[in-house]
């Protein structure tokens, strides 16, 4: 009996060294590996948001651009229009004012039994009717070229502001694919950045940028230009 009480202990102070040398072996800590996942998840969600803004940014600014377009284009419409009925109206007055005057002409030269006056108010009833004419065709050009002038000048001030905005989505683009630690990010950060810098090619492509020599565009303001 005595012999096993004294072994006991001896068990005792194995097994709390053993214990110790596990807690010691075993890190307090997550593992490299399990860090890395930690932050990782952490720097998605902020990078996912500064790409978010950045395209948040390009379609406010083209949401804009379309919507001043849309507007100008229905002013000049209207003022088009507005033109229409004055052109019209004054046509109209000109030749009823032709009218009422060789018919005054034609009562008075048959009252008096006049055959040349007659022939001269003909005559000047025609050619008030000619010029009349003629300056409606004018006037009428005229508005219709003032209409084409501010459809012009809409569409130009449209893809100037889209050049803008464009310059500075790629301009913020650019600045988030610099700030991102590409080592650190796994393989939805890159899918994103790379859906992203897709999608910032389509509208290059579709506002006419094309790559010239240099790899600069060759239509639209530089990168640096919208910063």
């Amino acid at each position: 009996m005595s012999t096993k009480s004294e072994d006991r202990p001896e068990k005792s102070d194995e097994g709390r060294r053993t214990a110790a040398r596990t807690a010691t072996a075993t890190p307090s800590g997550p593992s490299p590996a399990t860090a890395d996942a930690n932050a990782d998840a952490e720097a998605a969600p902020s990078l996912a948001s500064s790409l978010c803004a950045v395209r948040r940014a390009i379609c406010l600014a083209s949401h804009e651009a379309e919507l001043a377009v849309s507007q100008a284009w229905w002013r000049a419409y209207a003022e088009l229009g507005a033109s229409q009925q004055r052109i019209a109206w004054d046509a109209s007055f000109s030749r009823n004012s032709a009218y009422q005057a060789w018919l005054a002409a034609a009562q008075t030269a048959s009252q008096r039994n006049d055959g040349q006056q007659l022939a001269a108010a003909h005559e000047t009833y025609y050619r008030t009717l000619e010029t009349a004419a003629k300056v409606e065709r004018q006037d009428w050009d005229a508005a219709q070229n003032n209409y084409c002038k501010a459809l012009e000048a809409a569409n130009d001030a449209r893809a100037a502001a889209v050049d803008k905005a464009l310059a500075a989505y790629l301009g913020d683009l650019r600045d988030v694919w610099q700030g991102a630690d590409l080592s650190a990010r796994g393989v939805s950060i890159l899918t994103q950045l790379a859906q992203e810098i897709g999608y910032a090619a389509q509208l290059a492509q579709a506002q006419g940028w094309v790559p010239g020599p240099t790899g600069t565009a060759t239509h639209g303001p530089s990168v640096s230009a919208g910063r």
